[in-house]
């Protein structure tokens, strides 16, 4: 910014004029004329950069970072499960939770629940014939997966249905109508 002393010029009574500079009263009686630039935070960006591709970039080198920062050599990296996302949603005296699992198997799958919560816990598998400098993208999730789902109201477990079919796990359980609870292990059909 440029600041001037500016005797010479007439007083504007908005304080602004046309052209983006302020005229202000300092504190001897003279102006002051000030141009202002203004600058939006994305003018300077080069064309076709996505900032979401950059936001994406900037948690990859985070997460390679942190997993530098903790490796021990002999030693497996350290992994949490990670939660699968849940559709859930009622029909008729049924709830329906499903799970999306691609590229997992029912033998990999372990479904248990009481009469007000439910876990589901698994692994999808990596492809131990690809080593991971082969991926130019990699999304998909593997390694364990928990999910401890909270039912909304109580339920039958005992009644409980589970089938896996083109990768998408769907538990069908009756509402519960009396008050005794159980924890029972869910067969996947």
């Amino acid at each position: 910014m440029h600041a001037e002393d500016d005797r010479n010029e007439s007083p504007d009574m908005s304080g602004q004029d046309n052209a983006g500079a302020v005229k202000d009263d300092n504190s001897n009686g003279s102006m002051i004329h000030m141009t202002l630039t203004q600058t939006l935070p994305w003018s300077g960006l080069r064309a076709g950069w996505d900032p979401i591709l950059g936001l994406e970039t900037i948690k990859n080198t985070m997460s390679e970072l942190m997993a530098d920062l903790f490796y021990q050599p002999g030693k497996a990296p350290f992994e949490l499960p990670w939660q699968p996302p849940i559709d859930m949603y009622m029909q008729d005296d049924y709830l329906y939770i499903e799970i999306p699992l691609a590229g997992c198997s029912k033998e990999l799958i372990q479904i248990h629940s009481t009469s007000d919560i439910l876990i589901v816990q698994g692994e999808i598998p990596k492809n131990p014939e690809l080593k991971s400098e082969n991926y130019f993208t990699r999304e998909r999730k593997t390694g364990m997966f928990s999910r401890s789902v909270p039912l909304p109201f109580e339920v039958v477990p005992e009644g409980t249905k589970a089938h896996f079919r083109e990768g998408l796990l769907c538990i069908i359980i009756p509402v519960k109508t009396d008050k005794r609870q159980a924890s029972i292990k869910i067969e996947i059909e």
